[in-house]
């Protein structure tokens, strides 16, 4: 079952609570899983979350909008390769699609194009847009087998392999097959995530000049769409 797993946490050092905070009047998180509802051939939407008390807003949030959401029980919040394994496995995942809920601006198309990568090459493991890099930052896409993961899981011990989920795959290509994305003009200094409060104001900017509905990057305005942030 191909499924996408969002992760999310309330609990952001730099930006406390911000996959919460309001774009265009709905949290962050409400916009990339309307970009996540619009990339095709998803089976299963399950948000990952942590165990904090804070992460039961998220909770409620997702259940109000039928998604599912994974808490992570026992698991410490830095772990997200643990509440990765343990939610794919739960909910039959394979392959995963992993997001990142600071990422409103999510090409669904894009994405569309990692997945068919994957399952198009048999035997590949793993499939991104990120290494290297070419989208902009904020478009970020990866695809892996349940296998490729538990093998992850189990061999990983530094803590930005536990924290990053997949560095442990990408790191090794003599043990993993890996395939790439790659853009027709290399725009990896662009940023669109939202780390900070001025990313949140960035974004929220460029959203007022999209179309609602239209989610491809193309839509971005092109006085905004290169500025590097």
């Amino acid at each position: 079952m191909t499924g996408v797993i969002i992760q999310a946490r309330m609990g952001s050092e730099r930006l406390p609570g911000k996959v919460m905070l309001p774009i265009g009047g709905r949290p962050m998180l409400g916009h990339v899983v309307e970009r996540v509802l619009a990339i095709p051939r998803i089976e299963r939407i399950v948000i990952a979350a942590t165990q904090s008390p804070r992460d039961a807003r998220i909770q409620r949030w997702a259940w109000t909008h039928g998604i599912a959401v994974y808490r992570g029980r026992g698991i410490p919040h830095w772990d997200v390769l643990t509440r990765f394994y343990r939610c794919a496995r739960q909910f039959g995942i394979d392959p995963i699609v992993r997001i990142t809920s600071d990422c409103p601006l999510l090409d669904p198309g894009i994405a569309a194009r990692v997945i068919e990568m994957f399952r198009s090459n048999p035997g590949v493991d793993y499939v991104s847009n990120v290494h290297p890099r070419t989208f902009p930052d904020g478009l970020d896409v990866e695809v892996f087998s349940a296998a490729a993961l538990k093998k992850a899981y189990f061999a990983s011990s530094a803590p930005e392999e536990r924290e990053h989920v997949t560095p442990y795959i990408w790191q090794h290509p003599d043990e993993f097959k890996c395939m790439n994305l790659e853009n027709d003009t290399d725009l990896s200094a662009v940023r669109w995530t939202v780390d900070t409060a001025l990313d949140l104001e960035m974004v929220r900017g460029l959203m007022r000049q999209i179309p609602a509905g239209v989610y491809s990057m193309q839509a971005i305005p092109r006085r905004k769409r290169w500025a590097i942030v």
